[in-house]
């Protein structure tokens, strides 16, 4: 019987002890739940500015990259299509114009470019119309247009062996058929604002004189 009491006694305390064990682990368990929580978020924030500073810093990276490996072909043409895009060559206003033009002539074997000018042009005149004009003028004038020395080793237009020497030999005359194969090169460098025709003020002058007969009679 004693022993039996003896052994009830023992239960609580044995329950007590076992209560504080299990109080203990559930207590570390939480400690070590807590601490990785907080590991993982700094490792996730950690991340997450590793992130944006690598996209920072690689974006123009990737961007060269693909310019160079997508669009090699188009990154060399740019200069020039900028450079087309940026020559003037509309002549279709009242405004006064200063341009400059080349004479080309385009058949094969025989390509060239002859003299470059300046002028100042006031019409109001489009591409066709202006590049006809210079051609025809180019036409009429060569007689003084030299020959190109390339011309005259291939005897083109003419042999000029029993030609009068002349150190600087001009063209004279072209074929018919070709002189579809000049062409004229040109750009608008600037343009300036025209003054007022002289008649206007001459007008201002008839009308001031009227007003002062008017105002003796």
């Amino acid at each position: 019987m004693l022993q039996f009491f003896g052994q009830l006694m023992k239960l609580p305390m044995e329950a007590f002890v076992y209560s504080m064990e299990m109080f203990v682990k559930t207590m570390r368990g939480i400690q070590q739940i807590a601490s990785r929580g907080v590991d993982l978020v700094a490792d996730e924030v950690g991340q997450t500015f590793a992130d944006v500073s690598g996209a920072e810093d690689d974006a123009p990276i990737r961007v060269i990259h693909s310019a160079i490996g997508n669009s090699a072909e188009t990154v060399q043409l740019m200069p020039q299509e900028e450079g087309r895009k940026m020559s003037d060559r509309d002549l279709r206003d009242d405004m006064l114009k200063l341009v400059r033009y080349k004479i080309l002539f385009v058949k094969r074997d025989y390509e060239h470019v002859f003299y470059e000018k300046e002028e100042l042009v006031h019409e109001n005149i489009d591409a066709s119309d202006y590049t006809g004009w210079k051609i025809a003028e180019f036409i009429q004038d060569l007689d003084n247009v030299e020959l190109p020395s390339k011309w005259q080793d291939k005897k083109y237009p003419r042999d000029i062996k029993d030609e009068p020497k002349d150190p600087k030999p001009k063209i004279n005359s072209l074929p018919e058929d070709d002189k579809k194969y000049l062409r004229v090169y040109y750009e608008v460098l600037d343009r300036y604002a025209r003054e007022r025709f002289k008649y206007e003020e001459r007008q201002i002058e008839v009308l001031e004189q009227i007003r002062d007969k008017i105002e003796k009679k």
